[in-house]
C-alpha cells in the first residue's frame, strides 16, 4: 500500500517543510485496547529537509567515510542479515545533546549503560535547531502527560531536551535488503518519539499496524533528505535497503533519533502496563491532532551551531 500520510512544505516560509496528518479517529482512554494491539497504523509524520540543510550534513566525516575510516571513528560492524553475507552494515551510537562531553546512557545494542560521545558538532546542532523549531507541540505533549511515575518520568526528558538525544548514525551497503529479508521488529521504548532522518542513498520503511498481526504492510520510501516522526515501540516495522555491492557510492546513510534514557528510564517505561493503555494514547493523539513537524532551516542550523560549546 502507498503512504498513509505526505508531506508538504510550510505555506509561512518555504525554508521549513511540515507535515500533512490525515486526521483519524483517536482513543485515549486508559482502559482501551493496548496500543501495540490496534489494528490501524500508528501515526507517522513525514517531511523533506531543504537541499542545503542536506548537503550541510552530507558534508560530515562520517557520511564521507569508507568502512575502514569508519572503523577509526568508533562504528561497530552489525550483522543483521547472516543469509546476506555481503550485506555490509556499520553503526556508531552517540548522544545528540549540546554538550562536547559524553554522557551516561542505555546502548541499544549492548542493554546497559555506556558512556556514549557526542555526535558530530553538524547533526548536534541540526537536533538542537529540530527541538527549537518544535518546542511549543512538545511542551503542549508534556503538559498533557498524566502525573503518574511513567508521565512524569517522560515529562522531564522533554523538559531537559532528552527527545531525539540518542543517535545511531547507520551506513548499509553491498547486498541489497529486499522484502524477503525483512527483519520485522519494535523498538525499545525510548522510541516513543522516534526521528528518522535520510542522508545518502533509498531505503523502504515497511510497516505494520501494532504487533503485526494484520497482513497490512505499509511501505514508506526514504530518499535523501526524508525524515519522519512516529512511535516504532508500538508498531512492527523493517526496513528495505536498495544498496548495491557493486558500487559504494550507493552506500545508505541512516540517523535514528530516539529519547536519550539510562536503562532504568527504559525499565520503568517497560514494566508498566499503564505505560501502553494510557500514556502512548496520548502521544498518538497528539501526533494526529496537535503536531507540525517543523524542520530548521540552514541559518537555523547554522546558529545553533554557534551555541555549542567547544
Amino acid at each position: 500500500m502507498g503512504n498513509l500520510f505526505s508531506a508538504v512544505p510550510s505555506a509561512s516560509s518555504p525554508a521549513r517543510a511540515e507535515a500533512d496528518v490525515r486526521e483519524q479517529d483517536a482513543d485515549v482512554t486508559a482502559d482501551a485496547v493496548d496500543v501495540r494491539e490496534q489494528t490501524t497504523m500508528a501515526p507517522l509524520l513525514v517531511a523533506q529537509m531543504d537541499p542545503d540543510v542536506l548537503a550541510f550534513l552530507q558534508e560530515d566525516t562520517f557520511c564521507q567515510a569508507s568502512p575502514e575510516q569508519l572503523t577509526e571513528l568508533d562504528y561497530r560492524r552489525n550483522v543483521d542479515y547472516p543469509q546476506l553475507p555481503e550485506h555490509v552494515y556499520f553503526e556508531g551510537c552517540f548522544h545528540g545533546l549540546k554538550q562536547s562531553k559524553p554522557t551516561e546512557s542505555m546502548h541499544p545494542r549492548l542493554g546497559y549503560d555506556v558512556a556514549k560521545a557526542a555526535s558530530t558538532r553538524r547533526v548536534r546542532a541540526f537536533l538542537a535547531a529540530v527541538r527549537q523549531c518544535n518546542r511549543g507541540w512538545l511542551m503542549s505533549l508534556a503538559s498533557r502527560l498524566p502525573k503518574s511515575k511513567e508521565g512524569l518520568l517522560v515529562r522531564r526528558l522533554i523538559k531537559e531536551g532528552k527527545v531525539f538525544g540518542d543517535v545511531a548514525i547507520q551506513m548499509h551497503a553491498g547486498d541489497p535488503v529486499r522484502p524477503g529479508d525483512l527483519a520485522w521488529h519494535m523498538d525499545a521504548a525510548n522510541s516513543i518519539l522516534h526521528l528518522a532522518l535520510s542522508l545518502r542513498g533509498s531505503r523502504t520503511l515497511h510497516a505494520k499496524p501494532g504487533m503485526g498481526r494484520a497482513d497490512t504492510d505499509h511501505e514508506f520510501p526514504q530518499e535523501p533528505g526524508s525524515v519522519y516522526l512516529s512511535t516504532p515501540f508500538t508498531f512492527m516495522h523493517s526496513v528495505e535497503y536498495h544498496c548495491s555491492k557493486e558500487d559504494y557510492d550507493d552506500r545508505i546513510v541512516a540517523v535514528q533519533c530516539r529519547f536519550l534514557c539510562k536503562f532504568a528510564d527504559i525499565a520503568t517505561l517497560h514494566s508498566s502496563g499503564d505505560f501502553c493503555n494510557a500514556i502512548m494514547k496520548i502521544v498518538h493523539d497528539h501526533l494526529r491532532h496537535n503536531t507540525t513537524l517543523t524542520l530548521p532551516n540552514l541559518d537555523q542550523v547554522k546558529e545553533a551551531l554557534k551555541s555549542l560549546p567547544k
